[in-house]
């Protein structure tokens, strides 16, 4: 059996990123694989309960919160940066999701999810949308 971390955007009041997320994971154990998701949240997200919005919102809250602890694979520690995660131990570490190459979401992550950090003995990436990726001439430091 195969141990697969996977880093992908799973934090936000999205459907499409909680539903991408739970395919992933359903996938991914269905082909007989034990899947952990890395819990890395952007750090614009940290307080966020103490925003007004958010008690306004809190029965939407509620119930991503709900679906992510009854669907979603086995989570990591919750962190705002990769270096503060004990991430498991890996065979894979997969990355995926339809923007996490879209510097404009997770640039806050440094190259995190180029899986820098990352090391299993293979490293994969599934269903990938650049969005606004750095131009190939351009240094990472000088994305946005």
């Amino acid at each position: 059996m195969t141990k697969v971390n996977l880093l992908t955007i799973h934090y936000g009041k999205c459907y499409g990123a909680v539903m991408q997320t739970f395919a992933t994971c359903r996938m991914l154990e269905q082909a007989g694989h034990t899947v952990r998701v890395i819990n890395l949240i952007n750090p614009s997200q940290k307080g966020n309960w103490k925003s007004i919005h958010y008690w306004m919102d809190c029965v939407r809250e509620f119930q991503f919160w709900l679906f992510k602890k009854k669907y979603f694979s086995k989570l990591t520690n919750k962190a705002y940066s990769i270096k503060d995660i004990n991430l498991p131990k890996s065979d894979v570490t997969v990355v995926g999701s339809d923007q996490v190459w879209n510097r404009d979401i997770t640039g806050c992550f440094g190259n995190s999810f180029f899986l820098d950090f990352a090391n299993a003995r293979k490293l994969s990436l599934c269903s990938i949308n650049c969005g606004s990726i750095c131009a190939a001439t351009d240094t990472m430091d000088s994305c946005p």
